[in-house]
């Protein structure tokens, strides 16, 4: 039996879960804890971080508390806090080599660096702002040649050229290293750190689904993740998250920040009133209007003319809002799928099978991410 830990590091919320697994990789949620969510009069990520922190010693003040014992912790971040590109990597050796698993390694620690020397040259960021970089291969080439399962297949090969494809990322570094002193105060011994699109690949490629678009809907950022041929194939983010929506519904309403946030809770839930639920619904379509229209912009300059996945599996602390789905609607969307069609939304909870009490432990949208995380953490 082995307990872990897990953290969902949002834009806005800080999520966790204790995870117990057994020998046949059984699963099941022994304790869920939950933040309040942040929501600001207007995005200021520097404000943000410090109610995050916040949220963050608070959260792991719960669990030092609880007194449960856990070796491992598992930590996931969502946009803002990482930063993450999809790079390629080319060398051509003049002659044939033999390629060694040894080579591999060395050429994925170099690529690293060189993107996090190019985030803190050209933001301004200091040498611990990024931590935990890294770089895992997408695709690979030698020779020109297409090589399946690049990590499996590419060692003992010979060749004179190789290119690659990564995805490289790397954790805000204040935030990595502050979780990760108070785990270890807390006696955890283990911590590993993550981005969430590297996470949702993995999740999904667990469930046979290589070819996937997912719309991550944070507090205050939207990212647009293409899986395809079950790998990172590009991604696109924009400043409009659920927060976004909710600053917009609170003079629709006549509430403050914090009064429309348990408001739009409450909708999600499907606890109001029916012609209130009605009323919020209709308020909700008009305020997503701009971020219907940002969606478009995205895939139009960072992912069109290459196309994507019909199948679209929206997530994110925003995922639960109906009408950021509807939203998807776009009128010319078929313009940007392989087969010319509409957006399908993908309905499925991937998390859910891996767990014998997920369906009412995590019973709150916002907690749809621990479930995702969680399945990505049962090796």
């Amino acid at each position: 039996m082995k307990r872990k830990l897990i953290f969902d590091i949002g834009s806005s919320r800080v999520n966790g879960a204790l995870v117990v697994f057994n020998r046949k990789k059984e699963a099941s949620i022994e304790r869920v804890f939950q933040s309040e969510s942040i929501i600001l009069p207007e995005t200021d990520l520097h404000r943000l971080w410090k109610k995050m922190a916040l949220l963050i010693d608070g959260m792991v003040k719960d669990f030092k508390d609880s007194a449960l014992a856990v070796d491992e912790a598992l930590v996931v971040f969502s946009s803002p806090w990482y930063f993450s590109e999809i790079r390629e990597i080319k060398k051509d050796f003049g002659e044939p080599v033999a390629i060694t698993g040894d080579f591999i390694e060395k050429l994925l620690t170099e690529d690293a660096e060189n993107f996090k020397k190019h985030y803190t040259d050209n933001f301004n960021l200091g040498v611990g702002d990024l931590m935990h970089a890294s770089s895992r291969i997408m695709s690979a080439k030698l020779n020109d040649y297409p090589i399946l399962e690049p990590l499996k297949n590419m060692p003992d090969k010979k060749t004179q050229t190789i290119s690659a494809f990564v995805y490289a990322s790397a954790v805000f570094g204040e935030a990595a290293a502050r979780i990760k002193m108070a785990l270890e105060d807390c006696g955890v011994k283990s911590v590993e750190f993550q981005s969430s699109p590297f996470v949702f690949l993995k999740v999904f490629l667990k469930e046979g689904l290589g070819d996937l678009l997912v719309v991550d809907i944070g507090g205050e950022i939207t990212d647009v993740i293409v899986i395809k041929g079950g790998k990172i194939f590009k991604m696109a983010s924009f400043g409009r998250g659920l927060n976004y929506a909710a600053r917009r519904l609170g003079p629709s309403f006549k509430v403050g920040l914090d009064e429309v946030m348990a408001l739009l809770s409450n909708y999600i839930e499907g606890k109001l009133e029916k012609s209130f639920q009605e009323s919020v619904a209709q308020a909700l379509k008009d305020a997503l209007t701009e971020w219907q229209s940002l969606l478009k912009e995205a895939l139009e300059k960072h992912i069109f003319p290459d196309l994507v996945p019909q199948k679209v599996f929206v997530t994110g602390h925003g995922g639960g809002v109906a009408e950021f789905k509807k939203a998807l609607n776009l009128p010319d969307s078929a313009k940007f799928t392989e087969h010319g069609r509409p957006f399908e939304i993908f309905e499925s909870k991937p998390a859910i099978s891996h767990f014998k009490n997920a369906s009412y432990v995590l019973n709150k949208p916002h907690l749809s991410l621990i479930g995702l995380y969680s399945t990505y953490a049962i090796q």
